[in-house]
C-alpha cells in the first residue's frame, strides 16, 4: 500500500479526475485538505476565499467518489464561534476524516480552543496541524512551535499529526512525539525497563513485543530542505520507531500528483539504500500508518 497524508486542493479539481492521478501515481489512498478558512490568509497573493459552507461542499463532492480511498481534512478555524459546529458538519454531513488546523496567532494550548477539541474527541477525528515554519500568515511560525501541542495530552483520545516534522524545530517535534511515546508505554505496562525507570524509554523502542498505539504521530512532508532529508528521516526512525511516522507531500492539486512519485522515489531510496529499514517498516511508513490514523489496523 503506498499513501500521502498531506496534499491540498486547488478548489476546481473533478473526482474522476482525482482518482484517475491516483492510479497514474500507484497511490491507494491520499488526503486531502480543504480550501483554507476566510480568515486565513494561506498565501498573501491568493484572492480566493470561498466561505465556510461552500469550501466544505467543494471538497466534500471530491471525497464522495471513494471515501474509503480518498479522505478528507476540512481545515478549520477553532477561533471562529460556530468552530465545533463546522466540524460536526463536516465530518457528519460530507463525510470528512479528519480536520486541519494552523496555529494563525493564536497558540495551540489556549483555552479557547478547547470547545473545538472536545468536539473532535467527541467525534473521533484525528488532527493534523501545520507545525514549524510558515511561508504566509505574517508572524505565525511563533504560534506554531512542536512543544505547544503537548496539551494534546489533555484530550487523549484525539490522534494527531504534527506535519514537516516541525521544520526547523525538527528535534523539538520529535521530542514531543517521544514524550507522548513514553506515555503510551507507560501507561500499556509491558515493557519492564518503562516500569521502573523513565531514563531507559528508548531500550526496547524497536522491540514489536512492547509497541502500543500512540495518539501522537508525525507527518514526514518537507518541511526540510534536501540537504537535511536524510538526517531528519534517520532521526525520526531511530528515536520513534516506525509505526508513528507517516509519508506526506504537501502536493498543491490532487487532481496531478506527478511530483508525488518524485517525492515517494526519494524518501524510499533513503529508507531502504541510506538507513536499510526492512520492507515491512518501509510500507507502514509509506502506506499502512495512514489507516491507523484513522483508527484502523
Amino acid at each position: 500500500m503506498r499513501s500521502d497524508c498531506h496534499i491540498h486542493v486547488r478548489g476546481e479539481e473533478k473526482a474522476e479526475d482525482i482518482l484517475r492521478a491516483m492510479d497514474a501515481a500507484k497511490l491507494d489512498l491520499i488526503c486531502i485538505i480543504s480550501w483554507p478558512p476566510p480568515s486565513t490568509e494561506a498565501d498573501p497573493l491568493e484572492k480566493r476565499h470561498p466561505p465556510d459552507d461552500e469550501r466544505m461542499a467543494e471538497t466534500g463532492a471530491m471525497i464522495a467518489a471513494d471515501p474509503e480511498r480518498v479522505r478528507g481534512f476540512y481545515w478549520v478555524d477553532p477561533l471562529a464561534d460556530d468552530a465545533p459546529d463546522q466540524v460536526e458538519r463536516a465530518v457528519a454531513e460530507y463525510n470528512y476524516a479528519g480536520v486541519k488546523m494552523i496555529p494563525d496567532h493564536w497558540y495551540p494550548y489556549e483555552e479557547r480552543i478547547f470547545p473545538t477539541y472536545e468536539r473532535i474527541q467527541t467525534l473521533g477525528v484525528p488532527i493534523l496541524f501545520h507545525t514549524g515554519i510558515l511561508w504566509g500568515n505574517a508572524d505565525s511560525s511563533r504560534f506554531c512551535r512542536p512543544a505547544d501541542f503537548e496539551i494534546l495530552q489533555e484530550f487523549p483520545k484525539i490522534r494527531f499529526l504534527m506535519g514537516h516534522i516541525g521544520w526547523p524545530w525538527t528535534d523539538e517535534c520529535i521530542a514531543v512525539a517521544d514524550r507522548f511515546k513514553t506515555m503510551a508505554r507507560r501507561a500499556d505496562g509491558r515493557d519492564p525497563e518503562l516500569a521502573k525507570d523513565a531514563v531507559c524509554r528508548n531500550r526496547n523502542l524497536h522491540n514489536p513485543e512492547y509497541e502500543v498505539d500512540v495518539t501522537c504521530k508525525v507527518d514526514l512532508t518537507p518541511g526540510t530542505p534536501e540537504v537535511y532529508r536524510s538526517e531528519v528521516l534517520r532521526t525520526c526512525y531511530e528515536v520513534l520507531g516506525a509505526d508513528m511516522l507517516l509519508f506526506g507531500t504537501d502536493a498543491f492539486g490532487a487532481d496531478d500528483l506527478k511530483n508525488v512519485k518524485t517525492h515517494q522515489a526519494r524518501d524510499e531510496r533513503i529508507f531502504r539504500d541510506e538507513l536499510g529499514l526492512s520492507e515491512a517498516d518501509i510500507d507502514r511508513i509509506m502506506g499502512t500508518n495512514v489507516l491507523k490514523l484513522f483508527g484502523g489496523a
